[in-house]
């Protein structure tokens, strides 16, 4: 993974964000399990099978993953992928989860500004990021992201 020189906060005190590791897991597990009992795909979850992505985002040396952290109040997961229209690569943003306490804080914005930083390190070209309501997607908007497409879903089981 790359460093985080050049990754400044807007904060008075620096923010704690930092790189998962497979130590974290427990936290990282506790988020995605919010994030995942507050979207609408909790009818969805499966504990066992988050529990296996978390430990091979947080294991992994493949630097087209990422854990971000913001201490223990919110998190990015997220990894880079070819993009289909050129030689370029996007980041993808999978779980971004930030604690109800610690919402417009600038949690959100800091992960978002860290994994900015963490793709243009790697190489991508482009972020794209999901919302499940309006109100995030303004969020996005103030932050430089336009809306491109909507994305919707079929339960084929």
């Amino acid at each position: 993974m790359t460093s985080w020189d050049g990754l400044r906060s807007k904060h008075k005190e620096p923010a704690v964000l930092k790189l998962g590791t497979i130590e974290d897991l427990d936290l990282v597990l506790n988020m995605a399990y919010k994030f995942a009992e507050a979207s609408p795909y909790k009818d969805l979850v499966d504990k066992e099978k988050i529990k296996n992505i978390a430990i091979d985002f947080l294991s992994t040396e493949n630097e087209r993953k990422v854990v971000i952290l913001y201490e223990d109040k919110g998190m990015l997961i997220g990894s880079a992928h070819p993009f289909l229209f050129g030689e370029d690569y996007t980041a993808t943003e999978l779980v971004w989860w930030v604690e109800p306490e610690a919402r417009k804080a600038g949690v959100g914005a800091e992960l978002i500004k860290a994994f900015e930083y963490w793709a243009n390190k790697i190489g991508c070209r482009f972020i794209t990021l999901c919302c499940l309501d309006d109100e995030v997607g303004k969020f996005y908007e103030k932050k430089g992201f336009t809306l491109y497409e909507r994305a919707y879903m079929k339960c084929l089981q």
